[in-house]
This record gives C-alpha cells, structure tokens and sequence, in this order.
C-alpha cells in the first residue's frame, strides 16, 4: 500500500495511509507521483532483499520495506495544481 506520495503537500494522507497499512498487515511502499521527470525518485522505497525480482517481491509481500523521500516543492504543487484547473476550465468553456 502506498504509504509515501511525495504530492500529499501536509503529509496528512501520507500518515492515514500508513495507519491503515499497519492496521490491515500490509507492506508499505512510496510513489512520486512525479508531473514532471525532475521529481522521479521524490518518493523511495528501501526493500531489504537481495538484488534480483524475485527477492525483491518476497520482501515487499513480507513487510520488509520502508518508505519515504522527499516532497515535491510548494512552488511546483501549485504551478502544476494550477495548470490543471485551467485546462479543465478551458475544456468546459469550449464545450
């Protein structure tokens, strides 16, 4: 379960979403949820296994992960935010 999105600018989900992996036994990784390909990476999942596919998925099912990383700037959550609602204000005025 995505427990770190480096796009949840408070962080607020981000805890949610970790309560309730631990609640339900689930393994918790992290996403960058990256607009852009600068922010690839923001959100890291460190998995203790050794360095092949299938050592890797054993781990994540098994909970032998830790996720977290870097947030996404304020400036650019909000640029791109801001894009976004004006292509759709756009798309319904066109309509």
């Amino acid at each position: 379960m995505e427990v770190f999105n480096s796009r949840y600018i408070t962080g607020s989900a981000n805890r949610k979403a970790a309560v309730i992996a631990k609640k339900f036994g689930k393994p918790g990784v992290a996403g960058s949820d990256a607009h852009n390909a600068r922010y690839v990476g923001f959100g890291v999942t460190y998995v203790t296994a050794e360095p092949d596919v299938a050592s890797i998925l054993t781990a994540i099912r098994e909970g032998r992960t830790m996720a977290g990383g870097r947030m996404t700037p304020l400036h650019t959550y909000t640029r791109q935010s801001l894009k976004g609602a004006l292509r759709r204000i756009r798309r319904t005025v066109h309509r």
